[in-house]
């Protein structure tokens, strides 16, 4: 559960439902897309206990809305790279992760 509630009033970082997973460094670490949700769980190939979670932001909210579009989440894990499609928009966003510090960074929207 999250500190403060976002705009809609809900306190979920996650939901039971996924929508997609991406290896994001080569074959020990994956994410986890809920449905409708712009946050995301790090786990260890593995592990079945989230590692951490990273909020994605909702402007623009990724495209995690519909299952038809979880082809548009799509990562590099060599490159630690992960892109995703916007929600109400054509627009990607470009994220880097940090597998030292274990972080994903936004580098870029484009829309």
């Amino acid at each position: 559960m999250a500190d403060k509630p976002d705009r809609w009033g809900d306190r979920h970082l996650t939901t039971d439902t996924t929508a997609a997973l991406a290896f994001i460094n080569d074959s020990q670490e994956f994410l986890r897309f809920g449905y409708r949700s712009h946050w995301v769980a790090l786990f260890e190939a593995g592990n079945p206990w989230p590692q951490k979670y990273f909020d994605l932001g909702d402007d623009p909210h990724p495209s995690t809305s519909s299952y038809l579009r979880s082809l548009s989440i799509a990562t590099s894990p060599q490159a630690k790279v992960l892109v995703t499609g916007h929600r109400d928009d054509g627009g990607i966003t470009v994220y880097r992760y940090d597998p030292e510090a274990r972080t994903l960074t936004k580098e870029w929207v484009g829309e």
